[in-house]
């Protein structure tokens, strides 16, 4: 679903493109038990991700940029994780696969810019 008029893709349509996303995983690595949890993890992230973009009023992907990256991860801290150290490492996690996502996304051309790519954080 390429976007004919070069506004951006609603941020409403990147569930549609997270079923994508996880399906085009599982194709390339049908039989890899650590594959297949990776797969779950990046599935829980995506929808994390998705509904922080739904609270935040985030309507466009191209809207995605430092400030609400910033607040995404201050989210994780209050919302999700105590632990200095499980935060470092989820913080790690969600970084990593939410930059593949939309690395994917870009490769698709259905977004002209990784908003990860100038992520300070990164």
């Amino acid at each position: 679903m390429k976007n004919k008029n070069n506004r951006g893709i609603p941020s409403s349509e990147l569930k549609t493109f997270q079923l994508k996303y996880i399906n085009h995983l599982k194709a390339k690595k049908k039989k890899d038990k650590k594959y297949i949890m990776d797969m779950i993890d990046i599935d829980q992230i995506l929808e994390i991700f998705i509904s922080f973009l739904k609270k935040e009023k985030v309507y466009k992907a191209e809207e995605i940029n430092n400030n609400i990256l910033d607040k995404y991860f201050s989210y994780l801290i209050k919302a999700c994780f105590y632990d200095k150290e499980i935060y470092k490492t989820a913080t790690s996690l969600h970084l990593s696969y939410l930059n593949n996502f939309f690395d994917w996304l870009l490769k698709k051309k259905l977004i002209k810019k990784n908003p990860f790519d100038d992520y300070r954080n990164f």
